[in-house]
């Protein structure tokens, strides 16, 4: 199914592969029937078991070393803070409530008050203007008229004040930030940092120490391959490579002689909780896909919004509104198997080359476009699975959409309707619909398949369908050679 299970590093030497530097990069992983990650293992790390609820929400991670994350949910999906009825004091889940918990710590429209002793103040546009952590740190915010983040004033439990501001090019990619009180120069590191872009991915940012150029492993991925570091001082390139996760995270950086550089650990939603320096001089400012770390701030900048990786969330609504979900605020169901690379749609990770290879193996022929999509919506393959045993990854559900029957905003389906534009929404409702009527699996199957036929025939895009164009293309055959026996019937 494309899914990653193993990841090795080894250097080519006398008598064949030898391993570069001992636990440098070794991890394995196991998923579940649905494609949900079930444990990893790792060499340096250990082994971490992932447990999920019936929505496919992460709902608690098990670590070998003893240390256990878990996890309670509103309504909405918002994670839950520690201090709710639903948790003990330590953020960990009592028994299994029987009914989803309220949460009391949300002002109207999904906007946080509280959580795990951090303190929330929006503004009326329902941007996060002030944030005030446990350790009496106390943050705020301006914004411009696109509601980007412009300025962020910090004043720091010790009585000193860090402010920086923010730029952006009409395209809302962040051009630069700049420290900019009056301690600025008291500090050796980079007060302006100044990035450059390749669409939606960054691939330069440079300071007065130099320049570091970022390379991908493909053009369409947003996982970070490599990173080439021009060095001011001496004049000199240093290459080092991003290993990732299967998720894209980086997990390690090592140089061109396979030597470990730096390594990290993350929570379950993308928060850095162990920055291993090997080399201390070493620079991986990206977390979950397409995010970016701001040291001043704790948050990671996601091309059109600031993520929160402690509650989970946006700190600042989708611009996009409820096109990229009921909640504007919500990351994904899971930092595990879901990424957001624009900050405006989540989605599940299945990388287009695995989605266009599958296409290729079904239909005996390559794409005609670049984009593939899933007829039944990935963000529900769980729910499809249980309901009628429907494996949303099955190549004969995909469709293969020109860029006219796509969107020009990201991560949604075929703009060419109001269904079209609530494809995900308008599933989630038939989904429901199924459950209630109690059908077998069986049933439930031929009901599901027939209404994304029904759905497709009313979008116009049921000839890019796999299953229609791989029958196409053997009529086509089929006609072909009934002509070639026709003209050379002793022949064939």
């Amino acid at each position: 199914m494309g899914r990653l299970k193993r990841q090795q590093t080894h250097a080519l030497g006398e008598g064949g592969k030898q391993d570069v530097q001992v636990g440098a990069v070794s991890r394995r992983y196991a998923y579940d029937r649905a494609g949900n990650l079930i444990r990893s293992e790792d060499r340096r790390g250990g082994t971490l078991e992932y447990v999920y609820d019936k929505l496919g929400r992460i709902r608690e991670v098990k670590h070998s070393g003893g240390g256990v994350e878990r996890f309670a949910f509103d309504p909405a999906g918002n994670i839950l803070s520690a201090n709710h009825p639903a948790a003990t004091s330590a953020g960990r889940l009592k028994s299994q409530p029987q009914k989803t918990p309220s949460n009391p710590n949300l002002y109207a429209g999904n906007r946080l008050k509280e959580h795990d002793g951090t303190e929330y103040t929006y503004d009326g546009l329902g941007n996060l203007i002030y944030r005030q952590l446990p350790d009496g740190e106390n943050q705020y915010f301006q914004y411009d008229s696109e509601n980007q983040l412009v300025r962020a004033e910090i004043k720091k439990a010790a009585g000193n004040t860090e402010i920086w501001e923010y730029a952006y090019d009409p395209f809302g990619r962040r051009l630069s930030k700049e420290r900019k009180d009056k301690l600025a120069w008291t500090s050796t590191e980079p007060k302006r940092i100044h990035f450059v872009w390749d669409g939606s991915r960054l691939a330069q940012e440079y300071t007065y120490k130099g320049t570091y150029t970022y390379i991908y492993t493909d053009q369409d991925s947003y996982e970070p391959l490599a990173q080439i570091f021009h060095n001011n001082k001496d004049g000199k390139q240093y290459l080092a490579y991003i290993h990732t996760d299967q998720i894209g995270i980086p997990r390690e950086m090592t140089d061109q002689f396979g030597n470990l550089l730096w390594y990290g650990e993350y929570t379950a939603w993308g928060r850095l909780k162990k920055d291993g320096r090997v080399y201390q001089n070493a620079h991986q400012p990206f977390r979950l896909q397409n995010q970016y770390y701001d040291r001043e701030t704790g948050l990671h900048y996601n091309l059109m919004r600031y993520y929160e990786p402690d509650t989970g969330r946006f700190v600042n609504q989708d611009p996009i509104g409820l096109l990229g979900g009921d909640n504007l605020y919500q990351f994904a169901p899971n930092g595990i198997m879901w990424l957001d690379p624009l900050g405006l749609a989540r989605k599940k990770k299945t990388p287009t080359r695995t989605l266009q290879k599958r296409w290729a193996s079904y239909v005996g022929a390559r794409h005609t476009n670049r984009d593939i999509h899933h007829g039944f919506p990935e963000e529900f393959a769980d729910r499809f699975k249980a309901i009628a045993d429907i494996d949303v990854n099955d190549p004969q559900y995909y469709y293969n959409l020109p860029p006219k029957k796509h969107t020009v905003k990201p991560g949604i389906h075929t703009n060419s309707s109001r269904m079209g534009k609530n494809w995900n929404k308008a599933w989630a409702g038939i989904l429901d619909q199924v459950e209630e009527m109690n059908l077998s699996q069986a049933d439930a199957k031929v009901f599901l398949e027939k209404r994304l036929r029904e759905m497709a025939r009313k979008e116009g895009i049921g000839k890019y369908n796999a299953k229609a164009v791989k029958g196409m293309r053997r009529s086509i055959f089929s006609r072909l050679l009934n002509s070639i026996v026709k003209v050379f019937p002793g022949k064939c």
